[in-house]
């Protein structure tokens, strides 16, 4: 089966008791980039407030600027930077993590496993919502497959 092209990507992690939200945009190649992160606070935030912030997230994804071939240099990602880390290693070290992929009339919600400092889909586990789904039932799931 052939996954549709993604229309939309959100990662939400919890790291030391913040939840951060990061929306990424996609080069035209296809890259996903981490493009903007919020910090949506100590504790848990409400089911109605992921799901309503990660469905803006959704809607709004945009083009990232391609890479200058030959291009080495790694920016910092802004999810490091809302996190207070100081590096991305310091970051993902500590920090767990669910995704939301919207494509074509979809919204997959998937655990992230971290394997030493970066993450990988968890495909066993991914759960495929309606794209208009409610805030609630997408910030539960969001919720739930962070704490997996």
């Amino acid at each position: 089966m052939r996954r549709r092209k993604a229309r939309g990507l959100v990662t939400v992690y919890r790291r030391r008791g913040q939840w951060i939200l990061v929306r990424s945009d996609i080069t035209s190649d296809g890259m996903w980039l981490s493009a903007h992160a919020e910090s949506l606070g100590d504790g848990p935030p409400s089911a109605a407030d992921l799901g309503e912030r990660c469905r803006r997230a959704l809607e709004s994804t945009g083009r990232a600027p391609r890479r200058a071939r030959g291009d080495r240099s790694a920016p910092t990602p802004p999810e490091v930077g809302v996190a207070g880390a100081r590096t991305w290693r310091d970051f993902a070290l500590e920090a767990e993590a669910a995704q939301a992929e919207l494509a074509g009339d979809t919204i997959t919600v998937a655990s992230l496993a971290r394997r030493h400092v970066h993450f990988v889909e968890e495909l066993d586990g991914a759960e495929p919502l309606p794209a208009d789904v409610d805030a609630v039932t997408l910030g539960e799931h969001l919720l739930r497959h962070v704490a997996e």
